[in-house]
């Protein structure tokens, strides 16, 4: 027996309401886990990478400047 064929026959008991919201619950944490995040960490990285090039540019200027 398949978990929806489960679900599917069991429409109006507790267990499968609670069988639906685990499969909801984990599909949000692997979506966040392995779409969301990854994106994020990109984005958090390069940003700190083009505000270090801004700081080293500013610092090399300064010392030309002097």
């Amino acid at each position: 027996m398949s978990l929806l064929n489960f679900i599917k026959r069991n429409k109006n008991f507790t267990v499968s309401f609670m069988t639906k919201g685990m499969l909801a619950t984990v599909g949000v944490i692997v979506s966040y886990k392995f779409i969301i995040e990854p994106a994020l960490n990109r984005r958090r990285r390069r940003q700190a990478e083009a505000y270090a090039d801004f700081i080293f540019e500013k610092e090399r200027q300064d010392t030309v400047d002097e």
